[in-house]
Parts: structure tokens; C-alpha cells; sequence
């Protein structure tokens, strides 16, 4: 991660606070990535992450089997994920871990982790169903 190089004083005041807020925000941005690398919390909380996610996407199934099944079935899982992540339940699960104040940084590194285990969640479950079926079909 670069770090600006800040002079370490200037004759005006504001130059001066804006050096210091830069310096702020960049040990803060070292906190937030050295947690959540090294934390073992984080790394149970994504998996309760996934686990949500598939929970919902089990429940988005539809009952009753018909030509309109898959639609039905996307657009109850697009409602419900948005919904999910509209709620805000998983950052306020991320902000207990990272106990810090409430910045913009940490909801949007929040918010990348949540998608990226969205992504992987419906990857690694499209490449195990890939996987079935080019096995069904050699001889």
C-alpha cells in the first residue's frame, strides 16, 4: 500500500490540517487492512456471510415447479439479496468486529468483502453444478 509523502510542516494553517487528516485517514486505511487480514473474526464472519447467503438463496426457491420457475426463482433471489444488503445487518455485524468509528473507507471495504462472497458463493456452486453435468456426459 503507497503512502503520500506529507511535508512535516508548512507555513499555513490549513496546509498543515490537511497533511495532518491525510495521515489520519492513512493509519486508519493500515488498521482496517491489517485487521482484516489477521483477524480470525473476519474470517468467521464472511463465512456466516456465506451461509446467510445461501440461506436466502434456499429460500427464494419457489414451490411449485412450472415453465416460469428459473424467472421466478432470480427475481425472488434479486429482491431478497438486495433486501439483505439494504438492511444493513452485515455491516453493523462488521462494524462490531472492527469496533472503530464509522467511516465511508469501512463500509465500502464492507461492502466489497459482501460482494465478493456473494461471487464466490454462486461461482463455487455454478462450477460444482458445471462439474455433475460434464461428468454425466463422459462415456
Amino acid at each position: 500500500m503507497g503512502k503520500i509523502e506529507t511535508p512535516p510542516s508548512s507555513f499555513s494553517n490549513e496546509v498543515n490540517q490537511q497533511n495532518q487528516t491525510i495521515l489520519l485517514l492513512q493509519k486508519e486505511r493500515q488498521q482496517l487492512f491489517d485487521l482484516c487480514l489477521y483477524d480470525d473474526r473476519i474470517i468467521s464472519l464472511l463465512e456466516k456471510w456465506k451461509n446467510n447467503i445461501k440461506g436466502i438463496a434456499l429460500k427464494s426457491i419457489p414451490n411449485k415447479k412450472g415453465s416460469l420457475w428459473m424467472t421466478v426463482w432470480v427475481s425472488h433471489l434479486e429482491i431478497s439479496l438486495n433486501n439483505y444488503l439494504c438492511s444493513g445487518i452485515w455491516f453493523s455485524e462488521f462494524q462490531e468486529i472492527i469496533s472503530q468509528n464509522h467511516s465511508a473507507t469501512q463500509r465500502l471495504v464492507a461492502y466489497f468483502l459482501i460482494h465478493e462472497v456473494i461471487e464466490e458463493t454462486f461461482k463455487e456452486t455454478f462450477i460444482k453444478i458445471k462439474t455433475y453435468k460434464n461428468m454425466q456426459t463422459l462415456p
